[in-house]
């Protein structure tokens, strides 16, 4: 589908912070580079797909949806649902390969999250000047469990899931055994 972005949006992509501090990463957003805290490891992201990034970090693990992505990183253009989904997938492929615990959750017809190790409120965006110290500045946000909301929903389907297959199970060893009774009933009546 193609869209039209109109400028009224409020947040332009230049008036976003430069650079994130994502627990374990640091995301520059101006040179488009991902850096590892521990390792010094870092990724260089192309301009597209590092504006997309940096929308999704500025969010700080809120939802942000596809139309606010649009407005911000294509504005007054007309673009295809399949830009914004071709950002989506580099990225997802980058962090698989980079940082496994970085991931991105897709809220179908709504938008997009990015998953990283610590607790939403403590991501402080950083200025450049921390970023050139070498990050020594920066301290490792306490690690916690983000996807226990979502581990739980996955334990609850499973359960449910268990749950209703033992009924069908039992009832339908319950009506094989009726069943069984009729034909030997019938049987004895015929005899």
């Amino acid at each position: 589908m193609l869209k039209f972005n109109e400028s009224e949006h409020n947040l332009n992509i230049q008036h976003l912070n430069a650079t994130y501090d994502l627990g374990d990463c640091t995301f520059n957003a101006t040179h488009g580079e991902l850096h590892k805290k521990l390792t010094g490891k870092h990724i260089h992201i192309e301009k597209k797909v590092s504006q997309v990034f940096q929308c999704l970090a500025h969010a700080q693990g809120d939802i942000v949806t596809r139309e606010e992505i649009f407005n911000q990183v294509w504005p007054n253009q007309i673009i295809s649902d399949d830009s914004l989904n071709r950002c989506i997938f580099v990225l997802r492929r980058k962090f698989k390969s980079f940082d496994p615990k970085l991931k991105i959750k897709t809220h179908p017809k709504v938008g997009f999250h990015l998953i990283y190790p610590q607790r939403k409120d403590d991501v402080q965006p950083i200025t450049n000047e921390q970023f050139s110290r070498r990050n020594s500045d920066i301290r490792p946000a306490p690690i916690t469990n983000l996807t226990l909301k979502g581990s739980l929903t996955k334990l609850n389907s499973r359960l449910y899931t268990k749950l209703k297959t033992k009924l069908k199970t039992k009832l339908i060893t319950r009506l094989s055994f009726v069943l069984l009774i009729a034909v030997l009933l019938s049987y004895w009546v015929w005899f």
